[in-house]
């Protein structure tokens, strides 16, 4: 893969700089089970579901285009390239499908304030996750824990509030059930293996 600087200098230098959009991103977070790097202070890492596993660096960069120097608070999703992509290409896309992702350039330059989601999910066989405005679940099916955190207050996921919130967690296992629904009966990405994680004390065991 290209480094990022001698891409952005090659698009430049090509004078095309203006009419590409250069997306940055990692696709999780860190191999925390190699013992040899981790996600502190967030909880987890690759694999996981929790915020050390799915909150990873995410720069746009599109000259005269999108403001630069800037940070976007609310929640976005790799997802998101590609109906960004198709947008500002103009590209055709078939109509007989529904597309995950949306177009995120409106919210990018402020032309629409609203938070560009109402809801992300994740799903790994057993293991399920939503988060919705400032909560986000997460719970195994199958080993029956369920962990419920305010994200705004408690980004490193150390203050379970299964307890103290029933109705919310109610709410957004509810929200999942209808999300699940509409998934293929058959998973395109079926485990092969659970790996063990010791967080905090508490084993998981995450689908890999």
């Amino acid at each position: 893969m290209m480094p990022l600087v001698p891409l952005t200098k090659k698009l430049k230098d090509a004078n095309i700089d203006d009419n590409t959009l250069v997306v940055f991103l990692s696709d999780n977070g860190p191999a925390s089970y190699t013992k040899i790097t981790n996600a502190t202070p967030l909880k987890g890492g690759k694999i996981t579901q929790f915020e050390g596993g799915i909150n990873v660096p995410f720069i746009l960069k599109w000259k005269n285009h999108l403001p630069e120097n800037t940070t976007y608070d609310f929640p976005i999703i790799a997802l998101d390239i590609f109906a960004t992509a198709a947008n500002i290409s103009n590209a055709k896309l078939p109509t007989d499908r529904v597309y995950d992702g949306i177009n995120l350039i409106p919210f990018l330059t402020n032309e629409n304030t609203n938070a560009p989601h109402d809801k992300l999910f994740w799903r790994a066989d057993h293991i399920h996750a939503i988060r919705k405005g400032d909560y986000k679940l997460i719970y195994s099916s199958r080993d029956k824990w369920i962990e419920l955190y305010n994200l705004k207050k408690d980004k490193n996921e150390k203050n379970n509030l299964f307890f103290q919130m029933p109705e919310k967690v109610k709410e957004l296992q509810d929200d999942l059930k209808i999300w699940e629904n509409e998934l293929p009966a058959k998973p395109m990405w079926p485990r092969i293996m659970d790996h063990r994680f010791m967080i905090d004390g508490k084993e998981y065991l995450f689908p890999a």
